[in-house]
């Protein structure tokens, strides 16, 4: 299996979770279904960040990547603080800056992966990938 099929597999789950988010008038629901989306988001940083990005010489690239990562946490700070006052959030620029951040790794960072690292540091990354995601 490739880096980038797991992670391609993960970008379209959260991707359905957010989806579903934004489906509701319920604010229960959408407390309910941004909350396992945020979940399933910080495992999947947690993977990019302390799996893959370790893996790798610290580059721009890694550090871009990183800085969209707490801009995403940040965009998601600001949806919480809406949900808190009962009010339904607007997850436009949380869609818009996961939906670039996923274009970006799914067309050129993981292949990339895939394409540079040795087997052995690809199934270290696979079998820790595996899992915390699945």
């Amino acid at each position: 299996m490739e880096i980038a099929k797991i992670m391609l597999k993960d970008h379209l789950k959260l991707n359905s979770f957010l989806d579903e988010t934004e489906s509701y008038a319920d604010l229960d629901l959408i407390k309910k279904t941004f909350s396992k989306f945020k979940w399933n988001l910080e495992k999947h940083f947690f993977v990019e960040e302390k799996v893959i990005f370790i893996t790798l010489s610290e580059n721009d690239e890694i550090i871009n990547l990183v800085k969209q990562h707490k801009d995403i946490l940040w965009l998601i700070k600001k949806i919480e603080e809406s949900i808190n006052k009962n009010e339904k959030p607007d997850i436009s620029k949380l869609k818009q800056a996961l939906d670039n951040h996923i274009v970006y790794e799914n067309n050129i960072f993981y292949p990339l992966l895939d394409d540079t690292l040795d087997e052995n540091q690809k199934q270290i990354i696979l079998d820790r990938a595996e899992e915390i995601l699945e």
